[in-house]
């Protein structure tokens, strides 16, 4: 099931009528996708300007970049909890950081904040360091390697023209509409969350946000850092999966403060979890 979008919307934000007739065309892109199951053969790429930001856009996976961005920007996915995210926040690890929206929205509210965005897919990692550039966005550090519960490589599965999704195994949950032919396989260099502590010199983090298409669970079960992070914002891909994060973070000190389903499917959503030894509580 496709997410809705506004578009409406997001002809409303663009900054100049080229954007707008760039909506109208990923909207078609779009609409042929849904409609046949295929994707657009272009390998063109151009810049949105969305509200204050210029954003990378290629063409053949546009149709799913305007969806995450809907996502973010529209529905407030990964911020829907007052207080949560504030101006006082220091130290946000994103992972999965796709093309970075989580990122430039973040540092709407936290400028000053320091960010370590971590993206696995190479061609995702490109552009989400493209528009930290575009955006002249600052204190952002960023690595092209997976967050794996063992260091070494991991093979991940992904589609290129939807950026945003891209795992060990993308059938999981049950998604009947990929073809073979959609899949490629890459084998990316993977780390820790432990080793991202060291590496960065990270003495607590003040939220961690993961959309890690699976993977969350071993991730954070072979952390130890978990008593240095005041918050975490985790998608989950499955509702076992989301029963064991939950129990797994509860077992570990973490208080469920909110549970946001994806509207587009009964299987995904956020849960968003609040230290509850962190001195500080939204």
């Amino acid at each position: 099931m496709a997410r809705a979008l506004d578009i409406a919307w997001l002809k409303d934000i663009c900054a100049d009528n080229e954007s707008r007739a760039w909506i109208d065309k990923i909207i078609a892109w779009r609409d042929y996708t849904l409609e046949y199951n295929r994707f657009v053969e272009d390998t063109s790429s151009f810049i949105l300007n969305l509200e204050r930001y210029a954003l990378r856009f290629n063409a053949s996976s546009s149709h799913s970049t305007i969806e995450v961005y809907h996502e973010i920007f529209k529905e407030n996915a990964h911020f829907m909890v007052d207080g949560f995210c504030d101006k006082n926040i220091a130290v946000v690890l994103d992972i999965g950081a796709n093309q970075g929206f989580y990122t430039l929205k973040l540092k709407e509210t936290c400028p000053d904040c320091k960010v370590i965005a971590i993206e696995p897919n190479p061609a995702e990692y490109a552009v989400l360091c493209e528009n930290l550039k575009l955006n002249n966005i600052s204190n952002v550090m960023h690595d092209n390697v997976a967050v794996a519960a063992h260091a070494g490589t991991l093979q991940m599965e992904i589609i290129p023209e939807i950026g945003a999704i891209g795992g060990q195994n993308i059938r999981i949950p049950e998604r009947p509409w990929i073809k073979d032919e959609f899949v490629k396989i890459l084998e990316v260099p993977a780390v820790t969350l432990d080793s991202l502590f060291t590496k960065y010199n990270l003495e607590k983090v003040d939220i961690l946000k993961m959309d890690v298409e699976g993977l969350e669970l071993e991730i954070l079960q072979s952390c130890t850092r978990l008593p240095q992070i005041k918050r975490i914002v985790t998608e989950y891909h499955s509702m076992q999966i989301k029963d064991d994060l939950i129990q797994y973070l509860k077992d570990h000190g973490f208080s469920l403060v909110f549970e946001d389903p994806s509207p587009s499917n009964s299987y995904s959503g956020d849960i968003y979890f609040v230290n509850q030894y962190s001195p500080h509580h939204i």
